[in-house]
Formats: C-alpha cells, structure tokens, sequence
C-alpha cells in the first residue's frame, strides 16, 4: 500500500512527473479457484484463486503517462491509499516507523488496523504488524480549518480527527472539501458542510471524491 511520485524517463523535467497511489495483494498456497475475502487498510475485497491457488491483485489510481492532467493528479492524491499509517508509538524522530521492523499501527480511516484473509482451507489469517516508511515534514505548518468546514469540525472531529490536507476548492458545482485523518468534510455553496467517513469516505474517494462520478 503506498502513494508514489516519480518524473516518467528519470530526469528531472517539467512535464514529466507523474503520481500514483497502488494497492498490490499477492496469496499463494490458497485452494485454487475459490474465492477469499482480503481486509486491509483502506477497504476489503473479494478475489478468486487462479488454477494454481495463486491470487494476484493490482489497485492502481493516478497517472503513470506523462503529462498529467490535474484530474489525474488529484486522482492519486485522493484515492483509496490515505491517510498515511504510522506506528502506534515509539517511532524513531520524524518518521511514520521503520520499514525495518514490524509493528502495529494506526491510522486506517476504517478502523481496519491488520491485514486478514479469509476462506476455505485456511480459515481466516490475521496480522496486526506492518513494515511501514515515510518521514514527517518537519517544516509543515499546522493546517489552518475554516469557515463551514470549521464548523461542522467542531461537532465531527472524533469522528474525522485532525485536518491532513488544506482545503480544496473550486470543485464540481462551486463546492470544496478538506481530507482529515479518517475522513472527509466537503460543502456545496447552497447546503452545510456534510462529514464523509469510512467504507463511504474510501469509494467516495476511489471514484474521484467531489469531482468525480
């Protein structure tokens, strides 16, 4: 599970990045056609074993053909993988963890904090500890929260916890939104602003959040 960015032919050159956000599954030993339901993260699945009891399974959301569209990139920045895990205490300085050792984590925004696969043959198997990576911008201002956003904060953020992004405007029909730890609050200019959480919050965002279908 990782959100990536790269320039297509290497160098470094305007024009040429592109930005993706990638689920990759791999199952091997399992009964071969049968189907097997996978919990992670940032959603659950259900995926049928080839012929050899092997699953292979791809979520890519984002661009990889350089130039991107700003749809596209948005498409990377809002899908299915975010907000980022980290560990749930004792990570070294300034990071999310050590990719070098495996521990528990927080941060799934549907409360799904293990990786599970279940179906016939092997019952269900379950782990809560993850090799995860990535470091803390440590020059990142606090994210400021306003205006009807703020306002319906005041009475969601158990629910949404801490503001992840800024506030995105100019989305379809005059609205915005601004993603949170576990969830999303978004407005349209003639209704209050509404909290997205969840299984809701990751279709929502699998499918383009507020600018998409």
């Amino acid at each position: 599970m990782a959100q990536e960015a790269a320039f297509a032919n290497e160098a470094v050159k305007a024009g040429d990045q592109v930005a993706f956000g990638r689920i990759r599954i791999r199952v091997a030993g399992v009964t071969p056609n049968t189907s097997y339901t996978i919990t992670h993260p940032y959603g659950t699945v259900t995926k049928d074993a080839d012929a050899t009891g092997t699953i292979n399974y791809t979520l890519d959301e984002g661009c990889f053909d350089a130039p991107c569209t700003q749809e596209q990139f948005g498409r990377a920045a809002n899908g299915t993988v975010g907000p980022f895990l980290r560990w749930t205490s004792g990570a070294p300085e300034g990071y999310v963890g050590d990719p070098n050792v495996e521990h528990a984590v927080v941060g799934s925004p549907t409360g799904n904090n293990f990786f599970q696969v279940e179906g016939p043959g092997i019952g269900t198997l379950r782990t809560d500890r993850f090799a995860i990576q990535g470091k803390i911008d440590a020059g990142q201002e606090p994210l400021a929260v306003q205006g009807s956003i703020a306002a319906k904060h005041a009475t969601v953020a158990s629910l949404v916890g801490n503001p992840i992004t800024d506030e995105i405007t100019a989305q379809r029909f005059g609205g915005g939104y601004q993603k949170f730890e576990r969830g999303s609050i978004a407005y349209f200019p003639a209704s209050e602003a509404f909290a997205v959480a969840g299984g809701i919050n990751t279709v929502w965002n699998s499918v383009g959040a507020q600018n998409g279908r």
